[in-house]
């Protein structure tokens, strides 16, 4: 073919033709392919509930993976404080004048939040929840965890721990929070459903605070003498729970089942203070809430809700290989 090119003008032309034409359409280029180009396919505005969390790192490497594949630009921002939902409305807000391509938001309230989501939504922005979520339908989706059903399932290992009798306490993160009181309803539910002979004695909230979940622990201690187990709903709460049953000495005695993980918890799970723990998947939920936009932006019609999934780990099953990436999908430095 390259002779019969290199000797006549007629193959010359046609060659020149078809390559103007290539370079005009894009090569065919599709989405999948973006990263070949320099020019980037679009923005997206990343709004958390805040940055000093193990699990908005691994979220937030889940959403660097994903832009780069699909060649997205990602900005960060969150609120200085994670219960200042003002903030956050206004970072909303900052978005949808600054035309970005699309919002991607953990949001502190399920309400509040609404009003301003709605608007950017109207305005072509397609906004995903993420971890959180919020009650409006106008938004493009939710990815995350099926928080109420394992708020359950945590139930279900607790009071198999306890042998289904027993006074049983919860430390949970902020009041009126959605995913708080979610994972909270969940398990009190399925308490209350299933296990006539388990009693709910006390709940308590600890503003996301380690400290607070640690001395409200103390407290429940020496209010209840007979209590079996803890249900915390956050990773601090688990780890302020778990410090104070381990300088009572009281981890033969009481149970404590969490939610979430960190190297500070894992110390206290591998050594039985911390029973087992929900395990979410961040990752996830960062990679995909990039690659629901990019079905948004092809026309694609996308899932309102997306469940990320869970796993229950012990200090049983905490080396298998699956439960060790979930725990550590960045790898250990």
């Amino acid at each position: 073919m390259r002779r019969l090119v290199k000797n006549t003008t007629k193959y010359i032309t046609m060659l020149i033709f078809v390559t103007m034409v290539l370079m005009f359409s894009g090569c065919g280029k599709t989405e999948d392919d973006a990263d070949d180009s320099n020019e980037k396919a679009g923005s997206i505005e990343v709004i958390t509930k805040g940055n000093d969390y193990e699990f908005w790192n691994v979220l937030s490497q889940g959403l660097m993976d994903g832009a780069e594949e699909f060649n997205y630009k990602l900005t960060f921002e969150s609120p200085n404080d994670g219960k200042d939902v003002d903030t956050q409305i206004q970072l909303v807000k900052d978005a949808i004048k600054n035309d970005v391509d699309a919002i991607v938001i953990a949001p502190l309230d399920a309400m509040r939040l609404n009003k301003v989501i709605e608007k950017a939504v109207n305005k072509g922005i397609p906004v995903i929840t993420v971890d959180s979520d919020v009650t409006t339908s106008k938004k493009t989706a939710f990815i995350g965890t099926n928080n109420e059903n394992f708020g359950a399932v945590a139930a279900r290992h607790l009071a198999d721990d306890i042998g289904g009798i027993g006074e049983v306490a919860m430390v949970s993160r902020i009041k009126g929070d959605q995913i708080t009181e979610v994972r909270t309803n969940g398990f009190k539910k399925e308490i209350e459903d299933h296990y006539q002979h388990i009693s709910i004695v006390d709940l308590v909230y600890s503003g996301g605070d380690e400290k607070v979940a640690y001395d409200e622990t103390n407290r429940l201690i020496a209010d209840y003498p007979d209590l079996k187990a803890i249900y915390a709903t956050d990773e601090r709460d688990a780890i302020g729970v778990a410090k104070a049953i381990s300088e009572h000495n009281l981890k033969d005695k009481i149970w404590v089942v969490g939610f979430d993980y960190s190297e500070a918890s894992s110390e206290y799970l591998l050594d039985g203070t911390i029973d087992g723990t929900m395990i979410q998947n961040p990752y996830n939920m960062g990679y995909l809430a990039v690659r629901n936009i990019v079905k948004v932006k092809r026309g694609e019609t996308v899932k309102k809700f997306i469940d990320t999934g869970s796993t229950y780990v012990t200090k049983d099953n905490y080396n298998d290989e699956v439960t060790q990436w979930l725990l550590d999908p960045l790898g250990k430095e």
